[in-house]
C-alpha cells in the first residue's frame, strides 16, 4: 500500500514568535500530516512553545547551529511520508491548501516540487517565483529592464505553471526525488539552497510548478537591520549585505552562497553589475521598493 503521508519539515532559530502559529495551521489543515522541526540551539523561548505540543510534533533539539540545509536533510532522513512539505517557521497554511498540492503532484507523476502561493501582510501576493539566476539573467533584469529575469516575481496565471525555481519558504517535494538528490546541498548554510535544489531537479527531468490555487501566508522576517534594507530587492539586497552591512551574518551568507552557487568569478561579476545597477537607479531616483 503506498504511504501518501506528508511529513512537514519546519527548521527553527530563534522563531518563538513566529512557529505556535505556524504548527498551529498545520495541525488546522484538513490534511494529517506528521511534523518535524529541528531546532538550530535557539536561544529564545522556541523549544520550550514547541515542546508543548508533545507528541504531536516530533522535535530534534540541536545543539549547534547546523544551517538550514543540513537540518532539512537530517528531518528528511526521520521522515515517514512519501511527501515531504518544507515550510518556514513564519508561515502559515491557508485551509485544505496542503491537500491540494498533495493532490496535484499525485496526479502528475512528472512533478517533483510543486509550490503554492505565498500571501504577505494585507493579502497581498508575494513575488515567490524565479527564474533560476544566471550572469545573463541579471543583465536582462537591471540593465534591460526586463522583470523576473533574475528577481523574484508573481506569474500571471491563475492556474498550475510550470516555472525554474520556487522560493524554499513552502515548497512540497517527493520524498524519491529528494533522497535521490541526496537532499539540500549541505554546502549551503543559508541562502541559495533552494535554488539549488529547483535546479538539480529540473536536471533530474522533472518539472517545479507553482500552484495558485494552494496558499500560505508567509511573514517577512523580522531580521532586517533598516528599513532602507528591508526594501531592496533580492539581488540590491546581497549587495547592500556586502558594501553596507559588513557585520551582518546573513550578508556574509549570502555571499558565501552565491560564490558555491555561481562559482566566485561569476558571481564577483553579478556583484558588481547589480552594484553598478543600485547606484545608477538611486541617483535617478529610480530604485524599486518591494519585499521579496
Amino acid at each position: 500500500m503506498t504511504n501518501d503521508m506528508v511529513s512537514v519539515i519546519t527548521v527553527t532559530y530563534n522563531s518563538a514568535k513566529t512557529i505556535k502559529e505556524c504548527l498551529d495551521s498545520v495541525l488546522a489543515s484538513s490534511l494529517k500530516a506528521e511534523i518535524l522541526v529541528v531546532d538550530n540551539n535557539s536561544q529564545d523561548k522556541t523549544r520550550e512553545i514547541i515542546k508543548r505540543y508533545g507528541k504531536r510534533v516530533s522535535l530534534t533539539e540541536s545543539k549547534k547551529n547546523l544551517g538550514f540545509a543540513k537540518a532539512c536533510n537530517l528531518a528528511g532522513l526521520k521522515a515517514r511520508g512519501n511527501y515531504l512539505f518544507i515550510l518556514n517557521p513564519d508561515a502559515q497554511i491557508i485551509g485544505d491548501s496542503l491537500a491540494k498540492l498533495l493532490k496535484f503532484v499525485q496526479n502528475n507523476p512528472e512533478v517533483g516540487i510543486v509550490a503554492p502561493q505565498l500571501i504577505k501582510g494585507t493579502n497581498q501576493i508575494q513575488p515567490s517565483i524565479r527564474k533560476l539566476p544566471t550572469l545573463m539573467g541579471a543583465v536582462k533584469e537591471y540593465y534591460l529592464r526586463q522583470s523576473g529575469s533574475y528577481e523574484q516575481y508573481v506569474p500571471q496565471s491563475t492556474a498550475p505553471v510550470e516555472v525554474e525555481a520556487v522560493y524554499g519558504a513552502a515548497m512540497l517535494i517527493k520524498k524519491e526525488v529528494f533522497q535521490s538528490l541526496k537532499g539540500f546541498n549541505e554546502r549551503y548554510f543559508l541562502y541559495y539552497e533552494d535554488l539549488d535544489l529547483c535546479r538539480r531537479v529540473k536536471k533530474a527531468g522533472f518539472k517545479i510548478i507553482y500552484c495558485p490555487e494552494a496558499k500560505v501566508r508567509h511573514e517577512i522576517g523580522a531580521s532586517v537591520k533598516s528599513i532602507f534594507f528591508k526594501h531592496l530587492p533580492f539581488g540590491m539586497r546581497t549587495l547592500a549585505n556586502f558594501f553596507v552591512f559588513k557585520g551582518m551574518g546573513s550578508g556574509y551568507y549570502q555571499i558565501r552562497s552565491g560564490n558555491i552557487y555561481h562559482g566566485f568569478v561569476q558571481a564577483l561579476i553579478i556583484r558588481l553589475l547589480i552594484y553598478i545597477a543600485v547606484k545608477m537607479r538611486l541617483y535617478r531616483g529610480e530604485a524599486k521598493i518591494h519585499e521579496v
